[in-house]
């Protein structure tokens, strides 16, 4: 196991919690098991999208857990760090004869349309500038997926994208592809992005709206705000358009020079979450999410690592999260003056519509 690693090796390796992340180049990508190690030089850092995030999805897990192996492989070669892997193998992530059934939508296109007017009805009032409003989309599931086979499934229907996948036990796990980090912090350079305004693929003349452009520069400006606290010479360069999926953004990148050394749980504080997750500004934006019909547990949380000084942290969209014989995909969309309810759903339709393609090989 420790001469030859792949992700099919890893994932069949009975021991949990388990944790995978290839950048969006392929240019790194680690696997990690344990979280009571003695590794000096790597962490790994998970949060929910706040406090009051699903229990039953972090509660044997800390937010930041010193895995007991690493792999590691970049241009450099292959690192081993910690002890070496086990080679025991189970049958925990084969799928047989996975099956779906959907359970339905939380909340249904009514219940949307209310807290769309609420929304609106706060940004009239000065209250808010932009709140993401997501929506959870569940299904039954019998047996596991077959998780290597979801995870090229991503790599092959993504552009740009993290692959992540997050194993706490065989019951429970997530996979995704997400197009959005958080920060990277390569030595004294910090490294982050403004993804917000979405149109349909082949429809990319749509994200030249004020709309669009709007909520686009609200998640530009807390990110550059936040990191005004803490960094000089911050740049943010002009919006341009990205293609992740069957969806198009706009994107913006911003870099800034630290001007002091933070940990990594300092930086996450200081940018997470951004309006691209909550709104903005952004307490009173999440004060209005407690009004959701659900917990959104890891989905819009945080996924990183530390290795030596260097920190990266990406936004967990863009996946599928499996708790026992329960399988959720959470989507969500900002609403900014000018927004149009039918607009935001159908958006909501094409941002799901990846991971429903996957699904549906399995429903019944």
């Amino acid at each position: 196991m420790n001469d030859v690693i792949s992700l099919k090796n890893f994932l069949n390796i009975g021991h949990y919690p388990k944790f995978y992340l290839k950048d969006r180049n392929g240019n790194f990508e680690f696997f990690a098991i344990g979280e009571n190690g003695g590794i000096s030089n790597f962490k790994i850092h998970l949060q929910g999208f706040n406090s009051n995030t699903d229990a039953t999805w972090i509660k044997n897990i800390k937010t930041t857990i010193i895995p007991e192996s690493v792999i590691i492989k970049n241009r450099d070669g292959t690192t081993f760090l910690g002890y070496p892997l086990p080679r025991t193998e189970g049958n925990n992530q084969q799928s047989v004869n996975t099956m779906i059934e959907e359970i339905g939508i939380v909340p249904d296109q009514t219940g949307y349309s209310e807290l769309f007017s609420k929304v609106q009805s706060s940004i009239k009032s000065g209250i808010l500038q932009k709140v993401v409003l997501a929506r959870k989309h569940s299904f039954k599931i019998t047996n596991s997926l077959d998780i290597v086979d979801l995870l090229n499934f991503f790599e092959s229907n993504s552009k740009d994208c993290y692959i992540y996948c997050i194993c706490l036990s065989p019951e429970q796990y997530c996979a995704g592809a997400s197009p959005e980090r958080l920060f990277k912090l390569d030595k004294q350079t910090i490294i982050s992005e403004a993804i917000a305004g979405t149109a349909a693929k082949g429809k990319e003349d749509e994200l030249a709206s004020i709309k669009n452009h709007h909520e686009n520069n609200l998640v530009g400006k807390h990110i550059v705000e936040r990191m005004q606290q803490f960094a000089s010479n911050i740049q943010i360069s002009k919006p341009f358009t990205i293609s992740p999926s069957n969806v198009s953004h706009l994107k913006c990148e911003i870099n800034g020079i630290i001007e002091r050394q933070f940990d990594f749980e300092q930086l996450a504080e200081f940018i997470h979450p951004t309006p691209a997750m909550a709104g903005y500004p952004q307490i009173p934006s999440m004060d209005f999410l407690k009004q959701e019909p659900f917990a959104r547990g890891l989905y819009s949380g945080l996924f990183g690592y530390e290795l030596n000084s260097d920190k990266e942290s990406i936004v967990l969209i863009r996946g599928i999260f499996v708790n026992k014989d329960k399988l959720d995909i959470y989507v969500g969309s900002g609403i900014v003056a000018g927004s149009s309810m039918a607009d935001e759903w159908n958006e909501l339709n094409n941002k799901e519509q990846m991971l429903l393609n996957y699904i549906n090989q399995f429903k019944v």
